[in-house]
């Protein structure tokens, strides 16, 4: 019976598997460009025609690009994603264990109320380094969303959202032009029976998290917001919601840097 891998192990196999070489390319890039040199060669002595010489140079380019490109980029690129994953990951247990004593619960019965009271002007810090967001401190109960710690601060007594906060992993976006939502400055209350401190309530539990390396827009939950109520509750969080019941968390984290490790969105 074949032996299943720890996530480690699989980690440090998939490093292995995606080691980029460079010794075939290399070679590859040698024997072109004699190839080349023989073909030009033969023209000149008009020992073949121009459509074959055009032909010829086509393939010699092309060979080697493709030999780089699968030997050397694209691994490079894969192992990039893979170290990307094994540091966020690390991160995410060690901000998971910060939350040693809380309740996590599955958001069922949780009620949004919007109010045009107590605007937060200022802006959700993301740190690239750390995932975090304005540092994943904590004053009262974590609403989440997502396969990740971000969500809204809230005041368990006063049902207020205090501030946006928490974890954000980049290895897991899916790449995918976004529209910023039409929205309304304001504030949310939070009515939920769990709503308390020391407690994480975790809603859009499957949901997908896809970000716009254009814009920087992180969306978490559903793209179209054409039927949604959208508050902007900070300069750049926006929450849509369906009646009472949200449909997609969105914060704005900027240009990343190309070595995040996305993922192609492949629907449409």
């Amino acid at each position: 019976m074949k032996k299943e891998l720890t996530d480690e192990e699989y980690i440090d196999y998939s490093l292995k598997a995606n080691k980029p070489r460079i010794i075939f390319p290399i070679i590859n890039s040698i024997i072109s460009i004699v190839l080349l040199v023989a073909l030009i060669y033969f023209f000149i002595k008009d020992e073949i025609k121009l459509g074959f010489l055009i032909f010829g140079i086509i393939v010699v380019i092309l060979f080697p690009l493709s030999s780089w490109y699968s030997s050397y980029f694209s691994k490079k690129k894969t192992t990039t994603k893979i170290n990307n994953f094994k540091a966020e990951t690390e991160n995410l247990i060690k901000y998971a264990s910060s939350f040693k004593g809380y309740t996590m619960v599955e958001s069922t019965t949780t009620k949004y109320i919007t109010s045009n009271d107590d605007y937060i002007s200022e802006y959700a810090k993301f740190d690239q380094k750390t995932n975090l967001i304005n540092s994943g401190k904590i004053k009262g109960a974590l609403l989440s969303y997502g396969v990740s710690f971000i969500g809204l601060d809230v005041d368990p007594n006063t049902k207020k959202v205090l501030n946006v906060t928490g974890m954000l992993p980049t290895s897991i976006f899916y790449e995918k032009k976004l529209v910023e939502p039409l929205s309304t400055k304001g504030t949310l209350e939070i009515e939920d029976e769990n709503l308390k401190k020391f407690t994480v309530i975790q809603a859009l539990s499957n949901a997908n998290s896809y970000y716009d390396k254009t814009t920087g827009w992180v969306c978490i939950g559903d793209k179209k917001t054409k039927d949604t109520t959208n508050v902007k509750i900070m300069e750049n969080v926006i929450i849509a919601l369906k009646d009472t019941e949200i449909s997609s968390f969105w914060i704005n984290v900027g240009i990343l840097e190309d070595n995040i490790g996305k993922n192609k969105a492949d629907e449409k």
